[in-house]
């Protein structure tokens, strides 16, 4: 059996959920071209949930968030197919929209990058400290450069396994659905099926609050998220207060 390397992180059934009559989406990407294509087809990237290991590409990590996704997602989907709430739709919810967080091309570059970055800082503290000696004189255009030289001019590069991000993914998850337990939630219903999805489904927005460069935290006073979960409902959630289920066309736009 081939192991499937293609891994989506808007999951193919939810995006199922935003089909039209022929099973089809209409697609806007973000340079403004427009196209058709099936849940299949976008959304996804190569290897996002695998490493690289000695005794070759690990892939369980995919296997088990499947696992996790078909015992929570026809909750979710109830949400869809009903426009309500219960108590058992709202935790399956929650884990999900954690899960779409974390399962991201961008919060996966964030952690690369981060850790690259940590490497990097500790190198060249390093090499301050003398750890390093400097190479030796072969009459290559390296002759004499110290690490801290070789890392200013990107002759080397670190390298970060995925694993590291899965190890982030896991680290995280308990947290964020823990997080996402002091919102409260209500439903948007799209009368007309306008509800879109983008290939970061999850929003949260604190309403006239600035944060400065320190990052936005999901959660606390009057912070809001978004969730589309079909073209017809969105769940919507408020610190500790529920917003009021909406229907006009108003509230929608």
């Amino acid at each position: 059996m081939t192991t499937p390397r293609k891994h989506h992180y808007v999951q193919r059934a939810h995006l199922a959920l935003f089909t039209d009559a022929r099973r089809m989406l209409f697609v806007a990407s973000k340079e403004g071209k427009e196209f058709q294509t099936g849940p299949k087809g976008i959304f996804a990237e190569r290897d996002l949930y695998s490493y690289d290991a000695d005794e070759g590409v690990i892939t369980q990590f995919e296997n088990a968030l499947s696992e996790i996704e078909a015992t929570i997602f026809p909750l979710v989907q109830e949400i869809a197919e009903r426009a309500a709430l219960t108590p058992e739709r709202i935790e399956a919810a929650r884990i999900y929209m954690a899960c779409s967080m974390l399962r991201n091309p961008a919060y996966q570059r964030m952690i690369m990058e981060q850790l690259k970055a940590n490497l990097e800082t500790s190198a060249i503290l390093m090499d301050r400290q003398g750890q390093f000696d400097p190479i030796p004189k072969t009459g290559s255009k390296l002759d004499g450069k110290s690490m801290t030289d070789l890392l200013r001019d990107k002759e080397i590069e670190f390298s970060i396994n995925n694993s590291e991000y899965l190890r982030a993914f896991q680290g995280a998850l308990a947290n964020s659905v823990k997080l996402l337990g002091g919102f409260a939630y209500s439903l948007l219903v799209a009368e007309a099926g306008d509800v879109a999805i983008g290939d970061h489904p999850f929003t949260f927005i604190h309403p006239g609050v600035d944060f400065g460069p320190y990052g936005t935290p999901l959660g606390g006073k009057d912070c809001e998220i978004a969730f589309p979960i079909s073209r017809n409902v969105m769940l919507v959630g408020r610190w500790e207060v529920a917003l009021p289920d909406m229907r006009s066309p108003a509230a929608v736009r």
